[in-house]
């Protein structure tokens, strides 16, 4: 009886490991926590599988640039570790999950390399480089502010800054920004009212 009861609690464990691991991307979207007081997304993430961003002849992506604001490696997330973001003052960290739906993510601090992030304008040029040699630029075309409700919670109702009225949740702000096939996304976190995390700023540029 014994047995059996264990056998079938198993089995029951198995089933809910499994339809997690089915659940569509877009219910299990959620919006990196960039501050100083960031969480590990590592198990939030452990559902989306990681690829990363690659040009028409495979090349990984390199580094990524802005004329005189910076000129910066980029690093891949280890494989099943989507919430990785680096700790170097001068390195980006391509976000794995937003090439699942066509875009380049990168993801850095907002007290290291994504510190430079604010400073970018609309119709500023951002330069990404391959690992082949090859280059593509993106132009600039929208830069999108959010508070986050729940600063260190990648789960948080977002506020838009431009329209104080809308408030959206994680998901749908992960497809208003890295949803968008074939862009390039840097986000990085807001601080504001001494608190690192307070916000999210989305940098968004296309081909040109």
């Amino acid at each position: 009886m014994k047995t059996t009861s264990k056998f079938f609690i198993s089995f029951l464990s198995l089933l809910m490991v499994l339809s997690l691991a089915f659940v569509p991307a877009s219910q299990t979207a959620v919006i990196a926590v960039t501050g100083i007081n960031s969480v590990s997304l590592t198990t939030l993430f452990s559902t989306i599988a990681s690829a990363p961003v690659v040009n028409d002849s495979g090349s990984q992506l390199k580094s990524i640039s802005v004329a005189n604001v910076f000129d910066y490696p980029v690093v891949q997330q280890p494989s099943g570790n989507d919430g990785y973001i680096s700790t170097s003052s001068k390195t980006l960290t391509q976000f794995a999950m937003a090439s699942n739906y066509g875009s380049i993510g990168i993801l850095a601090h907002n007290y290291l390399a994504g510190r430079y992030f604010s400073s970018l304008s609309s119709g500023n040029i951002i330069k990404v480089s391959f690992s082949d040699g090859s280059t593509k630029n993106y132009t600039i075309s929208n830069i999108k502010k959010y508070q986050a409700l729940s600063p260190i919670d990648p789960y948080s109702q977002f506020v838009d800054l431009d329209d104080s009225s809308t408030t959206i949740s994680s998901t749908d702000l992960f497809m208003n920004t890295f949803g968008l096939g074939g862009a390039l996304v840097l986000q990085t976190c807001i601080s504001k009212n001494g608190n690192s995390s307070w916000g999210r700023l989305f940098v968004i540029a296309y081909a040109s």
